[in-house]
Parts: C-alpha cells; structure tokens; sequence
C-alpha cells in the first residue's frame, strides 16, 4: 500500500526538480543517487584534466588543468549540486591560466634546486655533508607538504605567488594530523590504482576530491579560529 502511494505521488510531481530533490533526500535511493552523481562527476573530472593538460601540450596544460579540477571539486564538496561542470571547468581553466603556470614554473624551479643541491651533496663529505643533507632533507619534506596542499590552498585563496607557497608550508605544519591524513589517501590511492589500472581514468579526479575533501575541513578550522579571535577581541 505504501508503495502504491509513493508511486502516486511520483507521478503527480510534473517538475523534474521536485524529483531529483526527492532522489537527493529519501533514505537508501538518495544515498544511491548521489553516489552514482559522484562518479559521474570524477569520472568526467578526469576526463577534462587529461583533455586541457594535453590541450596545453601539457607543459602549459598540466597546473591549470589540476587548477579548474580542483575549482570543480571544491565547489561540489562545499553543497553546489547543480554546477554546470564544463563551463565552470573552463572558466577557471581559461582565467587561472597564467598565474597557474607562473605557480608551476616557481615549483619546478624550486624542485630543480633541490634536485641539483643533492648532486652537489655528493662531492662533499664530513660535517659540512651531513648539514647540507639535514637542510635538503627538511627542504624536500617542505616541498613535499607544499605539494599536497598547493591546490587546495589556490582555489580556496586569493593570493600571490610566493604567498601560496608559504600559506601551504603554515597550514601543512600547523595541522600535521590533517596533512598526514593527505599523504595516506594519495598513498592509498595510488596503489589502489597499481593494483587495479582499469580505476586510472578515475586517479586525478579521485585524489583531487580525497586532498579537497580534507583541505575544506582543514579551512574550516582556520577560518572558525578566525572568527573566535575576532569575537574575543571585540569583548
């Protein structure tokens, strides 16, 4: 009786929203609806990213690209169900073009550094060795912690190049619980991938959502504290 009802009332509703909203909110089919949105949406995500890296010979196309990802999954993680996904995708794709790239340059500059410094590390020995290999194993662990926040924290500020920079170091050694939790997923998820290739069209997109995810939760803290400050300086 029950079901008869509620397929009555189904068919009464004549506005599709109505029932996408219904979809969205009922127990087990609202779970499953909005389970298969999301791997409609990664799987489309992913998709994207590998279409506007190469459309930017990847070079050019690579940091922009993981840019308007990113955009996409943050503003979905942060209740925007109804995105329009391509055109949201190239907008941030299209405006973050340059000062994504600018941001990837000063990375690669930085990892070259890196890089060269450990070669040179090399041709030394004795205590002048071991500082140097102290300072360019705290350097790498830096970097590395910018790497798994820099584009969460570029999405979710306005900022300049450098700022970014520094913004993931503070937010990455201030939540180290957080950060670990970043570092494990990618970890999990890439050898999830390993073991099962046929999940790499969902790799980027999936990674992105797990690093945003955390990130959104992690800015959430920081803006709270935020207003607390204000709140307890206005008393």
């Amino acid at each position: 009786m029950g079901a008869i009802c509620k397929n009555k009332r189904i068919k009464s509703w004549k506005d599709e929203r109505e029932w996408r909203y219904f979809m969205q909110f009922s127990g087990v089919a609202g779970g499953l609806y909005r389970v298969g949105n999301w791997i409609i949406l990664l799987g489309t995500l992913n998709v994207l990213w590998i279409i506007f890296s190469l459309l930017g010979l990847i070079v050019f196309g690579l940091f922009p690209s993981t840019v308007a990802m990113y955009t996409v999954v943050r503003q979905c993680i942060r209740g925007k169900n109804d995105l329009p996904i391509f055109r949201t995708y190239w907008e941030s794709y299209r405006s973050n073009f340059l000062k994504a790239n600018a941001l990837g340059l000063t990375l690669f500059i930085i990892a070259y550094l890196i890089y060269i410094d450990f070669i040179f590390l090399n041709t030394l020995t004795g205590w002048p060795a071991i500082l140097l290999n102290v300072i360019l194993i705290s350097a790498l662990i830096l970097f590395s912690v910018v790497m798994l926040l820099i584009f969460p924290v570029f999405v979710h500020y306005e900022l300049r190049i450098l700022q970014y920079i520094k913004v993931s170091i503070v937010i990455g050694i201030s939540y180290p619980i957080q950060t670990l939790f970043i570092l494990l997923s990618a970890v999990f998820i890439y050898a999830i991938v390993i073991i099962i290739p046929g999940l790499f069209l969902f790799f980027g997109s999936i990674l992105s959502f797990f690093i945003m995810w955390i990130s959104n939760i992690t800015f959430g803290k920081i803006e709270a504290k935020k207003n607390l400050v204000k709140r307890v300086s206005t008393v």
